[in-house]
């Protein structure tokens, strides 16, 4: 996990949004949304760093859309994240797939949670903390 700059919405997200009865399920845009993710992201997953392209990624809501419905359609709780083996057993799940509708304590999009001061790779393939709780968040 990295920090992530986030850019300007897609003015189809801002216009949705303004709309009656908006939500993210009756959203029409979402490549274009899934366009604008990969590229502030540089293609990468939010949380694994993984290579992602737009037909192999999910829209991932860092806050929930099942408990912060209000936030749904807000870009900055919006990133883009591998698939993360969906479909698998869960203890193989990783990422947005495995994060379900629970909330990490740190946003990568949010400048004042400061990922890039907390995370380290050590170069097996692993994302560590040295602040447990977020560790466990991560692992």
């Amino acid at each position: 996990m990295r920090s992530i700059r986030k850019g300007t919405e897609p003015r189809s997200l801002v216009e949705h949004r303004a709309s009656a009865h908006s939500s993210y399920d009756n959203f029409a845009d979402k490549d274009t949304l899934r366009a604008l993710l990969l590229a502030e992201q540089g293609g990468l997953c939010c949380y694994c760093l993984s290579r992602i392209t737009a037909d192999k990624m999910k829209i991932e809501h860092w806050h929930s859309q099942r408990h912060n419905e209000i936030e749904q359609l807000d870009y900055s709780n919006l990133l883009a994240a591998c698939v993360g083996n969906e479909g698998r057993p869960w203890k193989e799940q990783h990422c947005d797939t495995r994060k379900g509708d629970r909330t990490l304590s740190r946003n990568p999009a949010d400048p004042s949670h400061r990922v890039d001061d907390l995370v380290r790779f050590p170069g097996d393939g692993r994302i560590i903390s040295d602040d447990v709780d977020f560790d466990k968040e991560l692992n």
